[in-house]
């Protein structure tokens, strides 16, 4: 009756990734898409520059994930696929709602003062 040796811990099954890619960028992509999509209303330029926000926001999660040196560089974790998709499509609706706003002419390219 003595102590129960501890088990040995497992090796993790191979092809099993602690999977460390963040999503955080989704709300904050859904936030300024609400925003611009609602201030589009008063300006076409307002949603045509959170679509170019978003662009450079693309641009440089894209570079995160093919740069391997990317880890510990810039952030502590890499974004996910998923939040690269959300803000590219986050910046697609900016880019073609502010297309369709100046098109109809729904709204002036840049806001006026009111008198």
């Amino acid at each position: 009756m003595g102590r129960a040796l501890p088990t040995p811990a497992r090796p993790a099954p191979e092809g099993f990734h602690a999977e460390r890619r963040s999503h955080a960028a989704i709300p904050l992509a859904l936030v300024l898409l609400g925003a611009g999509l609602i201030l589009g209303r008063y300006a076409v330029a307002i949603p045509f520059v959170l679509g170019l926000i978003l662009f450079v926001v693309v641009l440089s999660f894209v570079g995160m994930r093919v740069n391997p040196f990317a880890t510990g560089f810039y952030v502590s974790r890499k974004p996910s696929w998923a939040a690269i998709g959300v803000v590219f499509l986050s910046m697609l609706i900016l880019f073609v709602g502010s297309y369709f706003l100046f098109v109809t002419a729904h709204a002036p390219v840049v806001p006026v003062p009111l008198p």
